[in-house]
């Protein structure tokens, strides 16, 4: 019996694993990963074409690990990553953790798959740390849930194979095979290696290879461990380090020649390294490069393209490739919202989900994969009839507004289409159903919509490669979620969050191979580009927010760096006969960077002979947003500019283009908003005198858009209204009333004891309420609203929302259950927060602790709350916190906005708290928040300056434009 560990530092022998392949016979050729097992097949086919070969015995490791584990045992259906995190959602959903929440998941999921793999045992230590404790009572409820399903993760099914594994299991399955031929593995975990070992005894020869040099550490540090175990376990050493070249043996090896090595003398391939000037010309200098190839009979084949960050370049790629004539394939995972199939399932999901906008209805309508059997003219009459709405509403709302919209301009047709809409669309989302059934239901909907059929989907490869990735993400989802019963609308949102998250492959083509890194290393290649190797893309390193957790239990993973140093210096020397690497700035940057990796290249190796600079021409812009950006950045100087070949017929545009180059950026402030006649000064200063009170809305109205506050303040350009639709403002006071008349009579918070008592006190109250508006059984827009609030003689989903968040009474991870009603509607004018100004406002909710003695502020909100309003100019809360710590003369300690959209989670959010709301660090939570409340003043400051000054102008980034008044007349795209 034989087993031997061979390694090289020169991407080791490149024929060595077939050389074994061909000569021995009984060999299982194993591979790190399945993408490989295509390259191992070309090149035993690619060897002797004159000689007729059987291609077999060729597996992935992962493939054999998986086809063993369900000989053995095969109980328990082995989920991926991106099905077990739906099991582990649900165990973080169920218990109520201090310091984890479904946000948790991709890194929670890491921390138990690293347990695992390294065959950690947790009833082996001696936990204090709290963090930690909670980690281990999650990982224990996720395994225990995996195995009531009947499903069990990669690493756990491993762990199973090695305790019951025998010799009789791999005969059984492999039964000629005698030596196995395990082939470049760079990254093994600690149950792979034990599993190894173990197959390892079955054989009469075991031969391992690998990259490997004792001494380089910042390329091979990561195989130390493995290497010294199987020396341990008797493998014996076959050391293959290149001794002749002189340049590969001092590469990466920490030092500094004073001469410099030249490539060209030393090496067999060539190497290249070329700065372009943005990712686009990058793309182009590779593509005219590959034609140039091409032109010089080179198979395109042999050529391979890598990405440092491909979801950088891939928008791009197929537009430039195609300006060339040039095939590929794409053996990259994309986003599948990047096919027009998905994104068309995506948009009919939204529908059905019943809270669409005009676009996402119009998305459906203007459909090219879903046939509504509607005429050009028709969707151009919907159109029309949305743009007569002007202002936003959603769902099937919309879809009652345009019927008596089409009513009002005698438009029949269009009705009864809008009929049609809602009899195929309007689903009862509380209909319960097992996800297959959703599917069915869904399927059969497609179907009679024609779904693709207009397209010719069965004849378009990269369409059916979508077709499949989302059928793809159906499978996992009926593999997860078997039996289970849950309502129409719980389905409809799972299936979106997984078609937003999925991915997929096209179809494979001949051409250029577009694929990884990794996959390069184990590729057969004459040529190869590494695009986008600038120091701000590669390495792209993220920081694991439990690497102190696995530091405490002893787990040391793989150096980041280390792999990825490793795997560029591989595709270095992958190629036969050249190499080109190519970078840019960074959006943000003015000046190209070399990855630090390539300059410690240059430590050994004579950077002049390798550095290149791309050559530029005029500027081409591939998209009219791009033009413009571009455009209005350099409006002074003389670049010329022209238009991609698709764009030529836009000649308006580049008229605009011209007459903007003449033009000096100063003299676009007259349209943009700025006043400055003396006049107009004056009336501001006089309207904003010293007894104005600001509010809070008006403040972040202008901080939103400028230009918008000019003419919907100042020029009063009110929106347009349907007095019989129930305005937010009215839908915030019902809400309101009813907080606060709930909380008056029930006397304490929610908690476990008296919820029942909260339901049923808040079920009549809100029947009080509503009662007293007419309008809620006589008009169908406040019929649908009260819908919200109260169903069938039962609580809405609002309110249910509302007492479960209120029972559970947290602030992100901070317990607030000290902290009780004290008063609604709180409303101040005149007072002086701010030198020399004056505010008004309504606090909505203010709570009390009498423990700590301090308020709590709070602002309900009936809307979505991640409205930009609310984000990026945040002033309400700062500002109530102020008056109301001025005018009671305490603390506050905490101010938050509290959400009462059913879909947006209803509860607190966008939090500011104090010290006195933290354990630890209260003196720095302080100062922190202290800190804000000024930063607020500032800001209120320099908004109030800006009106009193006449500093209307139009931004770069604005809030959403869809529905404002002024968007016919900002010309902010034209700037």
């Amino acid at each position: 019996m034989t087993k031997k560990l061979i390694y090289s530092d020169v991407n080791p022998l490149q024929d060595l694993g077939l050389d074994y392949y061909l000569r021995e016979d009984n060999l299982l050729y194993v591979v790190p990963y399945y993408e490989m097992e295509d390259t191992i097949n070309e090149k035993v086919l690619r060897n002797d074409v004159s000689k007729g070969i059987e291609v077999k015995d060729i597996v992935s490791i992962d493939h054999l690990f998986r086809e063993l584990y369900f000989k053995v045992d095969g109980s328990y259906q082995i989920l991926r990553d991106s099905e077990l995190k739906y099991i582990l959602e649900e165990v973080l959903v169920e218990e109520d953790y201090i310091y984890f929440d479904q946000n948790s998941t991709k890194y929670l999921l890491d921390f138990i798959n690293n347990l695992d793999a390294e065959m950690i045992d947790l009833s082996e230590y001696k936990v204090e740390d709290f963090v930690l404790r909670e980690i281990i009572e999650i990982y224990h409820l996720f395994k225990e849930k995996l195995q009531k399903k009947g499903f069990i993760s990669k690493w756990q099914a491993y762990q199973l194979l090695l305790a019951r594994l025998t010799v009789e299991d791999f005969s059984y399955l492999y039964p000629e095979i005698k030596r196995i031929f395990l082939d470049r593995f760079y990254v093994i975990r600690r149950v792979e290696l034990e599993l190894i070992l173990k197959v390892a005894d079955y054989m009469e020869d075991f031969v391992v290879l690998i990259d490997y040099h004792q001494e380089k550490k910042k390329l091979f540090a990561n195989l130390d461990n493995v290497v010294d175990r199987l020396k341990a376990e008797g493998f014996l050493l076959d050391n293959k380090i290149n001794q002749d070249n002189q340049l590969l043996a001092d590469i990466f090896s920490n030092q500094i020649k004073e001469k410099k090595y030249n490539w060209k003398e030393h090496m067999e391939n060539k190497l290249k390294i070329v700065e372009s000037k943005n990712r686009i010309d990058e793309l182009n200098f590779v593509a005219k490069e590959i034609r140039e190839l091409a032109r010089e009979g080179v198979a395109l084949d042999r050529i391979g393209v890598s990405f440092s960050s491909p979801e950088d370049y891939l928008p791009d790629l197929p537009r430039v490739f195609n300006d060339y004539h040039l095939p590929y394939t794409n053996g990259i995972s994309l986003p599948l919202l990047s096919s027009p199939l998905a994104k068309s399932v995506l948009s009919l999901l939204e529908i059905l989900d019943g809270n669409f906008d005009n676009d996402e209805l119009l998305a459906v309508v203007d459909n090219s994969f879903i046939d509504f059997g509607l005429a050009r003219s028709f969707i151009d009459e919907l159109e029309l009839i949305l743009k007569r709405l002007r202002f936003e509403v959603k769902g099937w709302t919309l879809i009652n507004k345009m019927q008596a919209e089409s009513e009002k301009l005698e438009q029949g047709e269009i009705k009864e289409i809008l009929k049609l809409f809602r009899k195929l669309l309007e689903w009862d989302l509380k209909e319960k159903a097992n996800f297959s059934k959703f599917v069915q239901k869904l399927s059969e909907l497609l179907t009679s919509l024609n779904f693709g059929v207009e397209v010719d989907l069965a004849e378009e490869d990269d369409l059916l490669a979508a077709c499949k990735g989302i059928e793809g993400v159906i499978e996992s989802l009926n593999k997860v979620f078997t039996a289970e019963q849950k309502e129409l609308r719980a389905w409809i949102k799972l299936l979106k969050v997984a078609i937003l998250e999925g991915k997929y492959k096209l179809g494979a083509k001949q051409g250029i191979k577009v694929t990884g890194n990794l996959e390069l290393r184990a590729g057969d290649f004459d040529y190869i580009f590494l695009i986008g190797m600038s120091h701000s893309q590669y390495p792209t390193l993220s920081q694991n927010p439990l690497q102190r957790y696995l530091d405490l239990l002893d787990i040391h993973l793989e150096d980041k760096q280390v792999k990825e140093r490793y795997t560029l210096f591989n595709n270095i020397l992958s190629a036969k006969k050249e190499v080109v690497i190519t970078y840019s700035p960074a959006q943000d940057e003015e000046n190209s960077l070399l990855t630090s990796y390539l300059q410690e290249l240059f430590r050994v190796v004579d950077s002049q002979e390798l550095l290149i600079k791309a050559e530029t021409g005029n500027k081409v812009f591939y998209s009219i947003k791009e033009a413009q950006k571009t455009i209005g950045n350099r409006l002074d100087q003389e670049d010329k500019v022209k238009l991609a070949k698709e764009y030529q017929w836009f000649e308006n545009l580049k008229n605009s283009f011209e007459l903007n180059k003449k033009r000096n950026s100063e003299e676009f402030s007259n349209y943009r908003g700025l006043l400055k006649d003396e006049d107009n000064l004056k009336w501001l200063e006089d309207k904003f005198d010293k007894d104005f009170n600001y509010s809070a809305h008006l403040l972040e109205s202008y901080g939103s858009c400028s230009f918008a506050f000019l003419f919907d303040y100042l020029f009063k350009l009110g929106e347009v209204e349907y007095d019989e639709e129930l305005h937010p403002i009215e839908r915030g006071s019902i809400l309101h009333k009813i907080v606060e008349k709930f909380y008056d009579d029930l006397g304490e918070r929610v908690n476990d004891d008296n919820y029942k008592k909260a339901q049923e006190t808040l079920l009549k109250v809100a029947h009080e309420v509503i009662s007293s508006y007419p309008l809620f059984k006589d008009n169908f827009y406040w019929q649908t609203e009260g819908h919200r609030y109260l169903q069938n003689q039962e609580l809405g989903p609002v309110f249910e929302e509302f007492l479960t968040a209120e029972k559970k009474a947290k602030l992100g991870r901070t317990k607030i259950d000290d902290f009780n009603f004290e008063r609604a509607e709180w409303k101040f004018e005149d007072l002086e927060l701010i030198k020399n100004y004056k505010f008004t406002g309504r606090v909505d909710r203010i709570d009390h602790s009498e423990d700590k003695d301090v308020y709590g502020v709070i602002d309900y909100k009936s809307g979505k709350v991640s409205n930009k309003t609310l984000t990026t100019n945040p002033i309400q809360i700062p500002l109530y916190i102020l008056a109301v710590e001025k005018h009671f003369g305490k603390e506050v300690a905490f101010g938050s906005y509290y959400g009462l959209k059913p879909d947006d989670q209803i509860g607190y959010k966008n939090v500011i708290k104090s010290g006195v709301m933290q354990k630890s660090n209260q003196d720095k939570k302080n100062e922190e928040f202290r800190l804000k409340l000024e930063e607020t003043k500032e800001l209120i400051k320099a908004c109030i300056q800006g009106i009193k000054g006449g500093n209307y102008s139009v931004r770069d980034q604005q809030s959403t434009c869809s529905y404002c008044q002024s968007q016919m007349i900002c010309r902010r795209e034209e700037f």
